[in-house]
């Protein structure tokens, strides 16, 4: 019993390397089992014998060692040496958590982009890199601060001309406490490709009877993230993008989790383009469990199934009351003032350019320059949603 003892903590002790754990199982196994085994022949006097014939010949065995094989079979029966083989390693426990996935629906980034990628040719081509740059941001970054409940999301990307996006986006929860922290929310714009710039302003809104402009920031004057330190939330975002538009197709993110506590919100997309689109394709981007060893990028992607409608009905009736609150709050004496007063007039001229003539922000939804509307309406969108569209 003492040698045997003793032969386990050397082998315990002297035993390293991956190559090396399993052989150091079975041994330490064999050793502690015997061990128990004879330990328990002396104290208990337990006495067990197994005897047989097989090809003519007679076996027997008798004493500790009858205990030993015993527990040893049923050790095995029940912990067979393949869970070890997963179970003792982050790797295999990665891999058995992404198979579970898998058999949900789940792709990883290079199966996703082998059915997608040849179509895109420019977004997962040629500026693939700006794209993966802003994938990654949308699934890892999160800014601090709290989150709100009874998130509804609601934007509408109206692609003017070849050179020329906008981005209404409005925003509503509310926090579960009024004395828990601010809600951060970055408002900041994030152009497709390396080519173009990106401007946004916030405005935040107050409904005490009807709807009007709190506060107004614009992201080139303070930084991008805004603490708004209110229970009910009712923001909108106007963003401008002045990019090429991508020659194949563009793609579009919502990042749930910026916005709700519990990942998940009703999310409403629009989409209206100066030239004709092919269907619109949604799915859920995720992060994927990895570890040093995989040479895998840790993106996971779920085609969602939603239908989409030729026009804006699902979010006009959302975005009109604040696109009407924008434009009496760019009139004389309107309560956006400074800086973000500048960028919105700015916007609207740009805008009344592209149409050839003058628009205010109520009318854009509704402009003859689009000659296609697209609009969906996913009730429980979750963490990152990506849509991608192909031009006609």
């Amino acid at each position: 019993m003492a040698a045997a003892a003793l032969a386990t903590a050397v082998y315990l002790t002297i035993q390293s390397g991956a190559t090396r754990d399993l052989f150091v199982y079975r041994v330490t196994l064999l050793l502690l089992f015997f061990a128990i085994s004879t330990v328990s022949a002396l104290i208990f006097n337990a006495k067990a014998s197994l005897g047989g014939n097989m090809w003519g010949l007679s076996l027997a065995l008798g004493g500790p060692a009858v205990l030993w094989i015993v527990a040893l079979v049923i050790f095995t029966r029940f912990y067979p040496e393949v869970n070890l083989t997963k179970e003792a390693t982050l790797q295999g426990l990665a891999h058995d958590v992404w198979e579970g996935q898998q058999r949900t629906g789940w792709k990883d980034y290079a199966a996703w982009k082998g059915e997608t990628g040849d179509d895109f040719a420019d977004v997962l081509g040629a500026n693939e890199t700006e794209t993966l740059r802003n994938l990654f941001w949308g699934v890892y970054y999160r800014t601090p601060g709290q989150r709100l409940e009874s998130v509804q999301i609601t934007t509408a990307f109206l692609y003017l001309g070849p050179k020329y996006t906008v981005k209404f986006q409005r925003i509503r929860g509310y926090k579960e406490s009024a004395e828990s922290e601010p809600f951060t929310l970055y408002y900041g714009g994030h152009t497709s490709n390396s080519t173009g710039k990106s401007g946004s302003v916030l405005l935040v809104g107050h409904d005490n009877g009807s709807l009007r402009v709190k506060e107004s920031y614009y992201d080139g004057e303070s930084k991008p993230e805004q603490a708004i330190n209110q229970n009910d939330v009712d923001c909108l975002i106007v963003s401008w993008y002045t990019d090429d538009v991508t020659g194949d197709g563009d793609y579009i993110t919502t990042d749930m989790k910026e916005f709700a506590a519990s990942h998940r919100g009703s999310l409403r997309l629009g989409i209206a383009a100066f030239k004709p689109m092919d269907e619109v394709q949604s799915w859920w981007l995720a992060s994927r469990t990895t570890t040093d060893k995989d040479n895998i990028l840790p993106l996971a992607f779920r085609q969602m199934r939603q239908g989409w409608q030729k026009d804006l009905g699902a979010v006009e009736g959302d975005l009109r009351p604040w696109l009407q609150v924008l434009d009496k709050a760019l009139e004389p004496e309107g309560a956006i003032t400074g800086k973000p007063r500048e960028e919105l007039q700015v916007l609207l001229r740009n805008a009344s350019e592209l149409v050839k003539h003058p628009i205010r922000a109520s009318d854009l939804l509704k402009s003859t320059v689009f000659q296609d509307q697209r609009s969906a309406s996913m009730p429980d969108a979750e963490d990152v949603v990506l849509s991608m569209f192909l031009w006609q």
